[in-house]
């Protein structure tokens, strides 16, 4: 279990990480401990347990207890990864939100370049490249594209968890995860945000390790998905 020194608490809360987990109590240690070694403060954990049937609690509270900013919500009805995502953007705290799956795990130091860019720029969205990695794959995804929009367009670059975006521009454009989806709500997502104008930076720094969908394609103009994405086991 990760560590986290209480002198790292301040008032204000800067980054809200949002977590969902169905049933993920096996694999949600490493996320946390990967969070918690990020040389950052302000920031707080939101995991929603989107009706579990396997105790998240009894993983989740010996971190609170030994003091980190974990903020768990405890759902009665599962209702999918879209809507527990925003279940937690609705409590999140942060001026800026990042979303990242049960069963990913933060590079370290990722998380400090992150907040220098955006202390520096406080854009809208900032995007990183990533690691993708399973059991017999191991990917590092860079974008080469200039800061902007560009860049968010790179080469499928239509996931959540290579990102930070800033909460008050979600709530002011009245952004949220389609909960009628099963595959792609993270694109649509993104298409709605990208459409709104925001302000986009970009760091080159490798973000994020992650094991989910890789995207077969899609369609710009419109912004909906047109191939269903594969899971890599």
């Amino acid at each position: 279990m990760g560590a986290f020194s209480e002198k790292n608490r301040e008032d204000c809360v800067f980054l809200s990480v949002i977590i969902p987990a169905y049933n993920m109590s096996h694999q949600i240690e490493k996320c946390l401990d990967s969070i918690l070694k990020q040389k950052v403060s302000n920031y707080e954990i939101v995991v929603v347990d989107d009706a579990s049937s396997d105790n998240l609690a009894a993983v989740l509270d010996p971190y609170i207890q030994n003091g980190a900013p974990i903020k768990p919500i405890y759902l009665t009805q599962n209702g999918g990864v879209s809507n527990a995502r925003n279940v937690g953007t609705q409590a999140a705290q942060g001026v800026y939100i990042h979303y990242v799956d049960a069963d990913d795990v933060v590079v370290d130091d990722a998380y400090q370049h992150m907040m220098k860019r955006v202390q520096e720029n406080p854009c809208d969205i900032i995007v990183a490249n990533y690691i993708f990695h399973s059991s017999t794959v191991r990917d590092e995804v860079r974008y080469y594209a200039s800061e902007g929009l560009a860049r968010c367009l790179e080469s499928n670059n239509l996931s959540l968890w290579n990102k930070w975006f800033k909460r008050s521009f979600i709530l002011e454009n009245g952004l949220s995860l389609a909960t009628g989806m099963k595959t792609a709500e993270d694109a649509l997502f993104c298409f709605q945000a990208y459409r709104r104008h925001p302000t986009i930076c970009c760091v080159n720094h490798f973000y994020i390790n992650t094991n989910t969908t890789i995207w077969i394609g899609f369609d710009i103009e419109n912004g909906i998905c047109i191939l269903i994405a594969a899971k890599i086991p």
